[in-house]
């Protein structure tokens, strides 16, 4: 290799079990050899950070990709094709390698979602399954909870890991090492694909979601219990909070729609007085939706009580039941936030 000018490219260094061998070998190697390393991991060399295809560039590489194959697909279901894979090229290419090969788009959607299918295990396992029972795997299901991007703070509680925050740092420091996680502006991101696996990771252990769910739906009472009052001089402020959560509140709502759980939804909602908010900031559809649920289990229950009966004229007539909206509302914003 010393007498001729070589590129070496290796790809998935994370995926090699002997990496310390293959470390050493590339540290040996002459001059004349350049090497390119691709790896999930941010910890090695003086990384080149390519992060995921903007919408504009990932509709183009979809359509690019579409017209090799001698297929037409049109704007709309490339962006459905971008908004499932997020993205990220390798998705995109298989995906249209699967409708190519007679695949229709509704099928190829769910694969790019499903836990077991070919992307997730060629993106996620080789990351992920060495994080299982360690804290950075409660991180990465906790983080599956939210409805839009969290603050590390949120996502920390909701794991359990308020109490140690050396452990519960390490974990983020991890995830965003195996690029299943960034940290922009205080708020914490994933793409679709990797949110969809954390999702049926989160799915596969129950235990911990029950317990994380009660801290999660703890961690919004608490701040909605915060913000939610109105010092008139300057209610603005609070409401600038409200306004940031606003889609993981709703989330929080939507949980107890389906859950049936009328009383921690009638104290979300009235007791902190979000109905006024979503008033004054036009969230009519919340609004509206909210208090239809609480007036349908107020009558099932027959708990008339003032606050509620105030707003008898807010039922929605030919709207979606609360249960479809929150389901519709909570994909909604994950497609379009994270």
């Amino acid at each position: 290799m010393s007498r001729q000018h070589t590129l070496l490219i290796f790809d998935n260094l994370e995926t090699i079990r002997d990496r310390d061998v293959v470390l050493a070998f590339l540290y040996e190697l002459p001059a004349t050899v350049k090497v390119v390393v691709t790896t999930r991991e941010r910890a090695l060399f003086s990384p080149i950070r390519l992060l995921q295809l903007p919408a504009d560039e990932s509709v183009q590489l979809i359509h690019q990709e579409a017209g090799n194959k001698g297929l037409t697909l049109s704007d709309t279901e490339a962006t459905q094709l971008y908004r499932a894979a997020g993205g990220v090229p390798a998705a995109l290419i298989y995906a249209i390698g699967q409708l190519a090969g007679g695949y229709n788009l509704a099928n190829v959607l769910t694969g790019l979602r499903a836990q077991d299918g070919d992307v997730a295990r060629f993106t996620f396992e080789g990351s992920v399954a060495p994080l299982r029972g360690k804290p950075a795997h409660h991180l990465l299901m906790a983080m599956a909870m939210f409805a839009a991007p969290p603050t590390p703070q949120a996502i920390i509680h909701t794991a359990g890991l308020a109490a140690a925050p050396l452990e519960a740092d390490a974990g983020l420091a991890q995830l965003q090492q195996r690029s299943l996680l960034t940290i922009t502006a205080g708020r914490c991101h994933l793409l679709p694909l990797t949110h969809e696996y954390a999702l049926a990771e989160l799915g596969a252990h129950p235990d911990f979601e029950q317990e994380a769910r009660a801290r999660w739906v703890a961690w919004y009472q608490e701040f909605v219990a915060q913000y939610g009052e109105y010092p008139w001089q300057e209610w603005h402020l609070n409401h600038d909070h409200l306004e940031k959560e606003w889609d993981n509140i709703i989330a929080v709502f939507g949980w107890y729609v389906s859950t049936n759980n009328y009383a921690l939804a009638k104290r979300l909602w009235i007791e902190n007085q979000l109905d006024m908010f979503s008033q004054l900031y036009g969230y009519w559809d919340d609004y509206l939706a909210c208090y239809d649920f609480l007036l349908s289990e107020a009558e099932t229950l027959f708990l008339r009580k003032s606050s509620v009966i105030l707003f008898v004229n807010a039922k929605v007539s030919g709207f979606y039941s609360p249960k479809q909206y929150f389901s519709k509302q909570i994909s909604s914003s994950r497609e379009n936030c994270f």
